[in-house]
């Protein structure tokens, strides 16, 4: 409830995995809640779980993924539901608000990441198209491709879409710095900010002037839309949490230094 005191609570998350690695982590995904007011949460029993306002379960559907998948829903205008999941199943899907499948698009490569929405209903998801191939693929509704860019880095963060459709993402290297964040758009990669760290998990918030994210080596930026640092944070430890904007400007995010 509002005062704090809780309400309900359900369990939906049963790992399929060995007794150790995985067992605490159950639930990775962050729930989605539709205009009807059924919340839309994934689950490393490897299920899409729709979930109505009292508490009880209206369906789930079979997703295949991994324990490791951080993957959360977004919610379409119509309420088609979009989700990634990991092989054998992997791939983007879209699936109805009554949980059956409308379409989807395989991939050969686990992903961790989350589809973005933009005004017109366009979705945005950084994929992995084998394991040395990225790219940044927009479909429309039906899922039909409109446009995609090949990149070389892997996407470790989900799409952030700003108001001139910019997109930002985040990315991930094999050695020790070079990681950083993409500005694309349609027209092609506007900008690359590398820096030293080799992750950078945190889904950028953006606004008109500005975008803010952190990284794995516990350093947060702000970053203005033409991909300059205007100013850094270091919290000493790791990031993984993406920043939430206050009305009045104030940032908010997590970090592991607890």
């Amino acid at each position: 409830n509002k005062d704090g005191v809780l309400k309900w609570k359900i369990k939906i998350a049963t790992p399929k995995e060995k007794k150790g690695y995985g067992n605490n982590i159950a639930i990775s995904s962050s729930p989605a809640i539709a205009n009807d007011g059924t919340i839309y949460v994934a689950s490393h029993d490897q299920n899409l779980y729709a979930i109505s306002s009292d508490g009880n379960v209206k369906w789930k559907f079979p997703m295949g993924f991994s324990f490791d998948s951080w993957s959360s829903p977004a919610i379409g205008k119509d309420g088609t539901i979009y989700l990634i999941s990991s092989p054998p199943k992997g791939g983007l899907f879209a699936i109805s608000p009554e949980g059956k499948e409308k379409w989807s698009y395989s991939t050969r490569v686990r992903m961790f990441n989350s589809p973005a929405l933009d005004e017109k209903g366009n979705i945005y998801v950084g994929f992995a198209s084998d394991f040395k191939t990225n790219e940044l693929i927009v479909f429309d509704a039906n899922g039909n491709k409109k446009w995609n860019h090949e990149i070389s880095l892997f996407f470790e963060s989900s799409p952030a879409i700003g108001k001139d459709g910019t997109v930002y993402i985040g990315s991930f290297v094999d050695g020790k710095v070079g990681a950083g964040v993409y500005a694309l758009s349609q027209s092609g990669e506007k900008w690359y900010l590398s820096l030293k760290t080799k992750e950078i998990m945190s889904t950028p918030a953006v606004t008109d002037k500005m975008i803010y994210f952190g990284d794995i080596d516990g350093v947060f930026y702000a970053v203005d839309i033409q991909g300059n640092i205007k100013w850094s944070f270091d919290t000493k430890k790791e990031i993984d949490s993406s920043p939430a904007i206050g009305k009045e400007g104030t940032i908010y995010f997590g970090s592991n230094i607890g």
